[in-house]
């Protein structure tokens, strides 16, 4: 019995955008599954890199791109509300990513308070 890996497309290339997010592409719902996100992530995270996702929710970006990033690598992640940091840094420990630096805060262009 063989067993076929299903198969995503990647989205159209974009004149204004070639990283854009999915979503504000306009692309059918499938396309904004956690398989193909971490499909499009694989193509731009290498062992070594930092990265920065502002908005970790639970972590369910976070974690492979943790992984991809490797342990020379680190992930930052921010996350305001506290019960969704508190579920990520759950999940920072239950995979073991030494190379997580998570913060109960949001990621913006000014400082302040915003209440969430």
């Amino acid at each position: 019995m063989q067993v076929r890996q299903p198969t995503l497309s990647p989205p159209p290339p974009s004149a204004t955008s070639p990283l854009a997010l999915p979503e504000a592409k306009g692309l059918p719902q499938a396309s904004l599954t956690p398989v193909f996100r971490v499909q499009v992530v694989r193509k731009f995270i290498e062992p070594g890199h930092t990265v920065v996702e502002a908005g970790v929710h639970i972590g369910s970006l976070m974690v492979p791109m943790a992984q991809l990033a490797g342990p020379n690598g680190r992930l930052i992640g921010f996350e305001p509300q506290r019960v969704l940091y508190q579920i990520a840094s759950a999940n920072v420990a239950i995979n073991g990513l030494w190379n997580v630096q998570l913060r109960n805060a949001a990621a913006g262009n000014a400082s302040g308070t915003a209440h969430v």
